[in-house]
C-alpha cells in the first residue's frame, strides 16, 4: 500500500458514519425500535463501529512508522535498484510465484520503474519498495540469498485461514548489496530474539482482539445510551 495515513483516514470516516448511525438509532421513537429504519441503522452501526476502530488504530500505527521512515529514522538500510536490474527480478519473481510450494510475493512489482530506479528502504519494523510500504510483524524472518532476500511473517485471521506473507526483494548488484542484507538480517535476528521472551501467543492476541471488539461495542452503546438520557 502507499501512504497508511489515507486508509486511516477511510477509517475514521467509516467509524464517523457508523457512530452517527447509532445515535441516529437511538434518536428515533421507542416504536420503531427493532423495525424499518431502526434495525437498519443498529445492524449498520453495531459492527461497524469496533472493525472500523481497529482499522483506524492498526492505520494510525502503520501511518507512524511510514512518516518515521521518510524521516529517516531507525533506517538499517537503503539501496535503489536501477530499471533493467529491477525487470530481470520482477520476471524471476513471477517465475517463483508459479512454482508449486512457492507462496506469491506479497510486494507490488508492477509498479513502474522512473529513470531514477525503485528505491528500497528497510527500516526495524517496515520495508518500502518504490510507492509501496509494508509495515512488519515483530515475529519476522529474514532470509538472504544470492542477488535478492526475503522477509517472512503471518498475519493471525480470527476467522479462516491466517494470512502467509512473503515479501522479496531484489539486491544491488554492487559489492555492498550482501554487506547490506548481512546488515539487515543480523538486526532482524537480534530483534526477533528480544521479542521471543516476551511475544504474546496466537491464541491471547485472539482474546485481546475479540475483548476489544466487544469492548468498543459496548462503548458506543453506552455512548449513544448516555447522549439519549
Amino acid at each position: 500500500m502507499g501512504d497508511p495515513t489515507r486508509n486511516r483516514n477511510r477509517a475514521a470516516v467509516v467509524l464517523a458514519a457508523s457512530v452517527t448511525a447509532l445515535l441516529g438509532a437511538r434518536a428515533m421513537p421507542d416504536a420503531s425500535v427493532g423495525h424499518g429504519l431502526h434495525l437498519g441503522l443498529m445492524l449498520l452501526g453495531l459492527p461497524s463501529a469496533p472493525i472500523s476502530a481497529v482499522w483506524m488504530l492498526i492505520c494510525w500505527s502503520d501511518g507512524k512508522k511510514y512518516r518515521r521512515l521518510k524521516a529517516g529514522v531507525g533506517v538499517i538500510a537503503r539501496w535503489t535498484v536501477d530499471c533493467a536490474r529491477w525487470e530481470w527480478f520482477c520476471g524471476q519473481s513471477q517465475e517463483w510465484d508459479k512454482r508449486e510450494g512457492v507462496r506469491p510475493n506479497w510486494v507490488n512489482i508492477d509498479q513502474p520503474c522512473g529513470l531514477a530506479g525503485i528505491e528500497i528502504v528497510v527500516t526495524g519494523d517496515s520495508l518500502l519498495v518504490g510507492e509501496h510500504f509494508i509495515s512488519l510483524e515483530p515475529d519476522v524472518t529474514v532470509r538472504a540469498y544470492p542477488g535478492w532476500m526475503e522477509f517472512y511473517f503471518i498475519i493471525v485471521k480470527p476467522k479462516g485461514p491466517h494470512a502467509h506473507v512473503n515479501l522479496r526483494i531484489p539486491l544491488t548488484l554492487t559489492p555492498g548489496g550482501e554487506q547490506q542484507a548481512a546488515q539487515i538480517v543480523a538486526a532482524y535476528h537480534t530483534a526477533r530474539s528480544a521479542w521471543t521472551a516476551n511475544h504474546i501467543s496466537p491464541a491471547k492476541m485472539l482474546l485481546i482482539f475479540l475483548g476489544g471488539f466487544f469492548g468498543l461495542t459496548g462503548l458506543a452503546m453506552a455512548l449513544v445510551y448516555l447522549l439519549k438520557r
